[in-house]
């Protein structure tokens, strides 16, 4: 995981810092029952890329996959999460955790989280689920899927054990995100 920046520290560190990282992750899959669940081969690669400019740090990540999970097309995300002091912004395919039992969930548009040592909040607007069609001629088809856009906010205050938070999350479906084959 790559840590976001504390912009209170421009200007006192190293003028020029580049850190990053490349992989790929192959997986060959075989059942007995065949091969309905996944495609027998799957493969992955992802690069994290961090700029440090006087203490000002940029980190990028992306994401290639040709199985994406559960289904059969490429999928290529991209993440910034700058960070001020007790601000922690998002921008690209991010997650902001909400609660454990709320919403954990990655999207893919802005956030802004706020963490102080008692008050703490959060928000954000993306999309949560990718439009997926559906294609007869797969082998294999899958269910069609809408385009699932969503927003929440949270705000809680308090500290291990004797907190109170409340949380909104809206999510809708876009019905002309699905289109005829």
């Amino acid at each position: 995981a790559l840590q976001a920046q504390d912009i209170s520290q421009i200007g006192k560190g190293d003028p020029l810092i580049i850190t990053g990282s490349i992989g790929t992750q192959n997986t060959y899959y075989h059942s007995s029952y065949g091969n309905g669940y996944m495609s027998p081969l799957s493969n992955s690669i992802f690069a994290n890329l961090n700029i440090n400019v006087y203490g000002f740090s940029l980190p990028f990540s992306i994401y290639f996959s040709n199985d994406n999970l559960n289904f059969n097309y490429p999928q290529f995300s991209f993440n910034i999460s700058p960070s001020y002091k007790n601000f922690k912004a998002h921008f690209g395919q991010s997650t902001i955790p909400f609660s454990n039992y709320i919403l954990n969930m990655s999207f893919n548009g802005v956030g802004l989280e706020y963490n102080g040592s008692k008050f703490r909040s959060s928000a954000f607007y993306g999309v949560l689920r990718r439009a997926v069609n559906d294609n007869p001629e797969d082998p294999n088809p899958r269910k069609p899927q809408y385009r699932r856009y969503g927003w929440g906010f949270s705000a809680g205050y308090g500290s291990a054990g004797k907190s109170v938070d409340i949380y909104f999350l809206r999510a809708y479906d876009s019905e002309s995100s699905l289109h005829e084959l």
